[in-house]
């Protein structure tokens, strides 16, 4: 049975420590312009990317959150893309929105960016931070991206969620598809994937 597992806002993360809870959070109060997840597969980086730039594109303050828009996130691949044109892309994107509007640009595997594009980088994070643009990049590989990008970021070590976290996130999703597995069977399956969140809700599924 296939079960929605992805997180749906900042509340479903399990940050991996107090000061990126703080960090990720005044990210989405756009209070920080930028940041650079990190940490190996399965930890859940693309889900937080997802959630953290949503929620700052749709923060409002004292208020409930606005409505979301995919055409205001622009999303990259680096390994796909790694060239100069997409910072050129990012910033025309940013440029036909209104003064004042968020959006969002996401770049995932940031190490896999030409040296030409890394080094031009600088000049973009402040030509779309006036523009009011929140900025998300993602890596398995910290070591191999630039210190250009690194300067300009909150850097934040993601790791994988603890056995406990996972069963109790997966109570949660069979309880919404009225679905149950009861508590030691998904800890085994916790145990046994090593934390690795991908494989351990396919798990799930196969075993509901």
């Amino acid at each position: 049975m296939k079960l929605d597992t992805h997180p749906t806002s900042p509340a479903h993360l399990w940050f991996p420590n107090q000061w990126a809870q703080r960090a990720c959070e005044a990210f989405v109060r756009r209070e920080i312009p930028a940041i650079l997840l990190h940490g190996p597969v399965g930890t859940g980086k693309s889900d937080a990317a997802k959630v953290l730039i949503k929620g700052a594109m749709t923060y409002r303050p004292g208020l409930p959150p606005g409505p979301f828009c995919k055409f205001d996130l622009k999303h990259d691949n680096a390994a796909q893309d790694s060239g100069v044109a997409v910072l050129e892309s990012a910033v025309v994107f940013a440029s036909t929105y209104p003064q004042g509007e968020c959006r969002g640009w996401w770049v995932d595997e940031v190490d896999e960016l030409s040296q030409r594009a890394s080094s031009g980088l600088k000049g973009t994070f402040d030509r779309l931070e006036n523009l009011g643009v929140q900025m998300v990049f993602t890596t398995n590989s910290p070591s191999a991206v630039s210190a250009a990008i690194l300067s300009r970021c909150e850097v934040i070590e993601w790791r994988r969620p603890s056995p406990a976290q996972l069963v109790a996130r997966a109570q949660q999703v069979l309880a919404q598809h009225g679905k149950t597995l009861d508590a030691t069977t998904l800890y085994q399956l916790a145990v046994e994937r090593g934390g690795d969140t991908r494989q351990f809700f396919r798990a799930v599924e196969l075993m509901v």
